[in-house]
């Protein structure tokens, strides 16, 4: 029996890809075995413990700066014990490759599987990569990459570009038409499950300073459930609002993403990934605190070639909103431009190159 460790976590953008590679590995050898090893404290720690999979949870923490000195001092203190813990698994379970997808949990792994010589790659999403991955570069690894920028942080291997693992819904469906027609706009605010407070500051109140001008132009705006009756009081008369639909969450949202010729929404992996493949063109608003301003780097990455439009958020405005959006419906070609470019910018099928490489 064969056996792949994939480890890391900490967020959706690194627990989904993991599981999507896992299951394409037991797919190509229904006979393998998969073990997960994710932090104790981090999401994965439900959504691995779901899973059919062993998992293993080690009590890492945070090294990051932001989370202060006596978290990061008492990290460290626990860092030689994840190190042993690694080793232990790695002795007891002789895996035939380890994959780390970033988050905490992934660096003693990595680590202690690179020194004992298991294969060792590292799936890095965004354009500018974690701590973790950084240092993991730093060891006899393989970087798999989603964003061919990131491979200068990963001189000392050489990167593979594989692509962001996505849900089979988006690599089966065929790129869909809207149902724009000349003068007619249907732009989509996604905030994503929780939604994103700026897109509910400032829509409201570019529908009320712009609302005149906005004939033609169908917007929905997704709040994210808990904010939702708060920023719809932020709308006045909505009733009399016509082409404005607001809504706590998008279900299914594939529906959603098929009508919207535009859509506004932040710049996470996964996300700019999902939209590429969709060939729906994007107007990205990166989170300016997303750890080493990753979302800006994805964003510039997809905007330099001409497949998508980025207003940072510290001028994301009515005033800027409206110029992106105004223009953009008196100029449709643009559309055509932004969607034609996204055509083959990021590779196909991803989880079956992961799970092909991993197991040579």
């Amino acid at each position: 029996m064969k056996t792949y460790f994939i480890t890391g976590g900490g967020s959706g953008g690194h627990i989904y890809p993991a599981l999507a590679v896992a299951d394409e590995i037991m797919e190509l050898d229904s006979s393998a075995r998969i073990v997960l090893i994710g932090a104790k404290r981090g999401m994965e720690r439900k959504l691995f413990s779901k899973t059919n999979y062993k998992a293993y949870f080690l009590p890492v923490g945070q090294l990051h700066s932001s989370v202060g000195r006596l978290k990061q001092i008492w990290s460290l203190l626990r860092l030689p014990f994840c190190f042993l813990m690694s080793f232990y698994l790695i002795l007891r379970y002789r895996p035939k490759a380890v994959i780390g997808v970033g988050g905490y949990a992934s660096g003693p792994v990595g680590m202690a599987s690179s020194l004992m010589g298991v294969p060792t790659y590292v799936w890095e999403a965004n354009a500018t990569p974690g701590v973790t991955n950084r240092i993991l570069g730093k060891f006899n690894t393989i970087p798999l990459l989603v964003f061919e920028k990131a491979s200068r942080y990963f001189k000392k291997n050489k990167a593979i570009l594989v692509g962001l693992p996505v849900r089979k819904v988006f690599e089966e469906t065929v790129q869909v038409s809207s149902t724009k027609k000349l003068g007619k706009l249907n732009v989509l605010f996604v905030g994503g499950s929780q939604g994103a407070r700026i897109f509910n500051d400032v829509l409201p109140a570019f529908v009320e300073k712009y609302g005149d001008k906005l004939e033609g132009v169908q917007l929905v705006h997704q709040t994210g459930l808990k904010n939702y009756d708060e920023t719809l009081k932020k709308y006045k008369n909505l009733e009399e609002k016509e082409g404005l639909e607001v809504l706590a969450y998008l279900d299914p949202i594939m529906d959603y993403y098929a009508a919207a010729d535009l859509v506004v929404c932040r710049s996470g992996a996964s996300t700019v990934v999902e939209l590429s493949i969709l060939q729906k063109p994007a107007l990205f608003v990166p989170f300016p605190r997303a750890a080493d301003d990753h979302q800006k780097s994805n964003a510039t990455s997809v905007v330099e070639k001409g497949a998508a439009l980025m207003i940072e958020e510290a001028e994301f405005n009515p005033d800027t909103l409206a110029e992106a959006i105004l223009s953009l419906q008196k100029n449709p070609d643009r559309l055509e431009s932004l969607k034609k470019a996204s055509v083959d910018l990021f590779p196909a099928g991803a989880r079956q190159k992961i799970a092909e490489i991993v197991m040579a």
